[in-house]
């Protein structure tokens, strides 16, 4: 398995290990790409609560001066049905198992992340805000063969 998929995997696992977070998500679907189930084109609210992990975008102006370290971000995008405070719970509950693992998610190679870019988008049905997306990113400063 190549170092980015294993610190891919390593990120669910560590959210996976939470149990507030999964008690969060029961009934609720995990979007893993090795799940062998495609990517929704769109999550719906009868999806919520949803958490998808992909690779990312390195976010403009950062730059890591590191030496040797391979910069890796991954996205996270979090969809659940209600109001706002559920979509900042449910981030606070991400947030909170990404730092019990910090500074590695359990990977030698992984020297360290950090968030990046938390924004909150409602999805409307009928005028009001019926469902929630929160969306942020980790940047991870690897270096392969540490």
């Amino acid at each position: 398995m190549n170092l980015l998929t294993e610190v891919r995997q390593a990120a669910w696992q560590v959210l996976k290990a939470s149990l507030p977070l999964v008690e969060f998500m029961e009934g609720g679907r995990w979007y893993t790409l090795e799940s062998g189930s495609a990517l929704p084109g769109k999550v719906s609210k009868d999806d919520c609560p949803a958490l998808i992990i992909t690779p990312g975008e390195l976010p403009t102006g950062w730059e890591d001066k590191s030496f040797q370290c391979l910069d890796y971000a991954l996205n996270f995008s979090g969809f659940v049905f209600g109001e706002v405070t559920k979509a900042e719970e449910f981030f606070m509950l991400v947030y909170e198992a990404l730092m019990e693992a910090y500074p590695n998610l359990g990977v030698d190679e992984v020297k360290r992340f950090r968030i990046v870019g938390l924004k909150f988008q409602p999805y409307y049905e009928e005028g009001v805000a019926s469902y929630w997306e929160m969306c942020f990113d980790i940047v991870l400063a690897l270096a392969p063969g540490a």
